[in-house]
């Protein structure tokens, strides 16, 4: 069965490397789902479970889920 596309699919969030300062889009459904990702400037391991980012993902996962919780229960 094909999962069904949320709004976490649709929210994307800039990550900071802590090292070089570079910034990298990704979609926060794929965030949620990931402990590390390299970053594209420099190369080291930028850990998403700790920290700054850790938080924005934090924050925007719940207000993704209120986002959505909203959309089914007017769907319903």
């Amino acid at each position: 069965m094909a999962r069904t596309n949320t709004v976490a699919d649709s929210v994307s969030i800039s990550i900071k490397c802590p090292k070089c300062g570079e910034k990298t889009e990704k979609v926060l459904s794929w965030l949620v789902d990931e402990n590390f990702m390299p970053c594209p400037g420099c190369g080291r391991g930028v850990n998403l479970k700790a920290g700054d980012n850790a938080r924005r993902i934090e924050k925007m996962s719940r207000e993704a889920a209120r986002v959505q919780a909203t959309l089914t229960k007017a769907g319903d």
